[in-house]
């Protein structure tokens, strides 16, 4: 009884790519990686085109989407447009400057304070001398002394008032622009369902199949591209699935129906077992959603203590000494992707973590279930 086959069709973005491919084997490695695992599962891999043929550019330039210029997918899978995109990180940078400037106030309210504190002290001290035995000049002098320093403790509590008033303004301002952040952030992944580069691969893809007859719903479209920057620095994905259109979605401007089937697309850069991965996902796996990790404690200022002078049993002098602050102790999270904790350490689903060898990775039951079920497996 011959092996179920799973049936893929290599295609690339364009020329330079495929050449860049063919010079580094990225393509060849992965089928073969592909190859060597699911031969363990009684699988057969079957990849056109032929291994003779993707070695030379001229062979296989009909498998290249477009002779040059090919799409660059956007490996954080954001849908949002540029103008909301530079939104985010123009309301970030908005945040920084705002929670710096609510930091400076509250240094500088717990120092006027700290003035006020070590003046009411002296004028304490003022107040309880002894005046019985002073000489009328030594009471004028004394009297004018306290004038002096009412005036002062006016002054320096006018200042308290102010630094805290402007302090908490500036706290306000902070919090505000954190809301405004995390609002925009909403906004950005909520549109990040949608990969602007899809419909125009689909596109791409349609056009190939309607020139060169190249593509089929039997078998898995696998595009090698180049990954485009991630504008936000937070996605480490090499490869993606794309699963099918539930329905057909006409481009305005060809008169073409989009390529409603599900296919993958992956990076030069990505792992070599990225093309047995992505056929799991492209079988119907889902990902678990994505977990937040510890990561460690932040250690943040809450405040001056008080009074300055003596703190426990060292006296402290200056504000720049860590003795005197207080400090909260903040838990960081890390947002771990849910491929990253997809069943145990050596599925499939988690293989790309490493470079990792086909013969010490393990493929599970209900994923074996849904290839046989998959539309590119010829049983």
């Amino acid at each position: 009884m011959a092996s179920p086959k799973i049936q893929l069709t290599y295609l690339w973005t364009d020329e330079t790519v495929m050449r860049d491919d063919f010079r580094w084997k990225t393509s060849r490695d992965m089928g073969d990686w592909a190859t060597a695992f699911y031969r363990k599962f009684h699988f057969d891999v079957d990849i056109q085109p032929a291994a003779d043929v993707r070695s030379v550019v001229n062979s296989a330039s009909k498998y290249a989407l477009r002779k040059d210029n090919g799409i660059r997918p956007s490996p954080s899978k954001i849908g949002a447009s540029d103008r909301d995109q530079a939104l985010l990180l123009k309301l970030l940078e908005k945040l920084v400057a705002k929670s710096d400037a609510s930091y400076e106030a509250i240094v500088k309210a717990n120092r006027s304070e700290t003035a006020l504190d070590a003046h009411v002290a002296a004028d304490k001290i003022l107040m309880a001398t002894d005046t019985a035995t002073m000489s009328l000049p030594q009471l004028q002098a004394h009297v004018a002394a306290l004038k002096v320093s009412r005036v002062e403790t006016e002054r320096l509590t006018t200042i308290v008032k102010a630094n805290r008033q402007e302090s908490k303004r500036l706290e306000a301002e902070a919090d505000q622009a954190r809301k405004e952040v995390r609002a925009q952030e909403r906004k950005v992944r909520d549109l990040s369902t949608v990969v602007r580069s899809d419909a125009a691969m689909r596109k791409q893809m349609s056009e190939k199949f309607k020139k060169d007859g190249i593509g089929d719903s039997h078998r898995l479209n696998v595009v090698f591209s180049r990954f485009e920057s991630d504008p936000l620095g937070k996605s480490a994905a090499r490869s993606m699935t794309y699963l099918s259109m539930p329905d057909p979605v006409l481009d305005a401007a060809t008169r073409m129906f989009l390529w409603p089937y599900t296919y993958v697309i992956v990076d030069l850069e990505a792992s070599v077992s990225s093309v047995a991965h992505e056929i799991v996902r492209a079988a119907g796996h889902v990902p678990p959603d994505a977990q937040k990790v510890f990561k460690e404690m932040e250690k943040r200022i809450r405040g001056l203590k008080q009074p300055l002078g003596v703190i426990g049993r060292q006296p402290v002098k200056s504000i720049f000494e860590e003795e005197a602050w207080e400090y909260d102790y903040i838990p960081q999270y890390e947002e771990i992707p849910g491929g990253f904790l997809d069943g145990p350490k050596n599925d499939i689903m988690n293989a790309g973590r490493d470079d990792t060898l086909p013969e010490d990775i393990i493929l599970s039951d209900p994923d074996k279930r849904r290839l046989l079920a998959a539309p590119f497996v010829s049983t």
